[in-house]
Parts: structure tokens; sequence; C-alpha cells
């Protein structure tokens, strides 16, 4: 007979996708209305109304299952509304965190500490999305400011204002930061995709002619190290770029990207693009 681990029988419970379980530890009933989740020795835990707007779950705090719950819970997007009153029963109401969030719950003055430390980007106190969203009305509302003033916090969203004790504990929203794609991971192991073909399939390689036994860096003033991003070809740099390739044409460009040294300038990769840049724009 297969029987639920502990886990798995919380999140039945959270989600309401079971009115009668047990296993070992835990069991859950219909009471009414209410359903009902229960230690095997009768003690209550937690108790949800999937029918009331929102729909909420009252969590016993101070057992030693209180945690896993209420990690379970902002799992499912239920979110305590009484978090700085310690009381002994906490309410958590069903309220869809936004695309692009998650939850944090803390302490009120470390949502203060990352409010000032946010990006200048999100500076617009007007702004619907300011990288921070707390709760209010039974809506997410954008933090538009905070005012720390004696341990207390003021709170301003476009719905109005709250206020917090700097230990209270709170719960709030914060932007996921972007994951930024890997355009390379070095020079020497790009590989062209059959999508990607540009106009400098067909050019001379990069790698440096012979002149009287010695390289000759006048007739193809690219670093070896580069072969596979830039490319030289009758006085004009082809430089590979994720968005395709950069023509910079005239000047004297030059690297010292080689671990030998092959008479070159001691400007770098990135002064080289950025001469090449300035190039374009002229």
């Amino acid at each position: 007979m297969f029987t639920l681990d502990d886990f798995s029988l919380l999140q039945l419970f959270v989600s309401g996708d079971v009115n009668l379980e047990a296993n070992a530890n835990f069991r859950v009933e219909p009471l009414g209305q209410l359903r009902q989740l229960l230690t095997t020795r009768g003690m209550l835990l937690a108790t949800a109304n999937a029918q009331a707007l929102p729909p909420y779950i009252q969590l016993r705090a101070g057992t030693k299952y209180a945690d896993t719950l209420h990690q379970t819970l902002l799992d499912y997007d239920f979110v305590p509304v009484d978090l700085a009153n310690r009381n002994k029963v906490i309410r958590y109401e069903h309220h869809p965190v936004p695309a692009g969030f998650s939850h944090t719950c803390d302490v009120a003055r470390h949502l203060w500490r990352k409010w000032w430390k946010r990006p200048d980007r999100f500076r617009n106190y007007q702004s619907n999305n300011t990288g921070f969203m707390i709760l209010q009305s039974g809506k997410w509302h954008a933090i538009q400011e905070i005012v720390l003033s004696r341990s207390i916090l003021y709170i301003t969203t476009a719905d109005g204002e709250s206020i917090l004790q700097g230990d209270d504990q709170a719960i709030w929203l914060e932007q996921n930061e972007p994951v930024e794609a890997t355009v390379f991971s070095s020079a020497h192991n790009l590989v062209r995709q059959p999508s990607q073909k540009t106009s400098d399939d067909n050019f001379q390689s990069s790698s440096l002619p012979v002149k009287n036994g010695r390289p000759d860096h006048r007739a193809n003033p690219v670093c070896p190290a580069l072969a596979s991003v830039v490319k030289y070809s009758k006085g004009k740099y082809y430089i590979r770029t994720a968005i395709g390739n950069v023509v910079v044409s005239g000047g004297r460009l030059c690297c010292s990207v080689c671990s030998q040294p092959c008479k070159r300038s001691s400007s770098n990769v990135s002064s080289l693009l950025e001469k090449s840049t300035i190039k374009l724009l002229r």
C-alpha cells in the first residue's frame, strides 16, 4: 500500500487537493467547510477555508512543523497577513505573485536596507515597477518610498501608507534578477551556427603570413589569440560579436593578448573594442 511522505501530504493539504488523507505523522480531515491538518496524536496544526475570498489557511505558530508549513504555503502563494502582530495563529491568504517577483520574509529593517541599495533605475518614486512590492488592501502594490524614523518604517504605495517597526516580521516581493546569457566562454571555442552566416565566411585566415621566415605583422595585424573572433582583410577589421560582425576600417588598432611577444602595443582587448566603437561612430 502506497503511503505519502510528510512533505507530499503537506503539499496536498495546502493545495486543497485532498480533504481526507493520512500517513504516520499527519492526517487531513474535513470539518464543515474547513479542512484540518492534525498530527496523528490529535494536535491541530492548521485549518484551511477554500470557499472564502480570498482563500485562507490559519497556521498554528511555534510547532516544529511551522517552518516547513510556512515555506510550503509561500510556494503556493499563500502569504501571511499579520506577521507583525506576533499572534499564536497566523493567517495566510492566497494572493498570486506577479510574474518576475519572489517572496522575501524577514524583519522590516532589512527591507529598508535593500530599498536604499537598489539600482538607480528604480528611483522613480511614481513608477509601477520599483523592484519591490508589498500587500495592501488585498493587492500587491509597488513601493514608492520608504522613510525610516526612530526605528519605524513608513512605506508608501499608490494605495496609501503602511507603518512597521524595524524588528517586525514582514513579507514583501522583490523583482528577480535578470539572467544574463553567456555569449561565449573564450575566444578559442566559438562555434558558428548555420543560421549565423556573415560576410566574413570567405575571408582569409587570421593566422599571420610569413615573410623571410618570420611572421609579417604588417600584413595581418591581428593577435593570434583573437583568431576566432577578429579577422583582417584589405585594411578592415571584422570583429565577431553576439549580434553580428562589427567592421572597422582605418586607424592603427592592436592588442596584447598573446602570452608571447608579438610586437604589439600595450593596449588590451577592451581598448581595441573601445577604439573600434569610436571609429564607427565617427
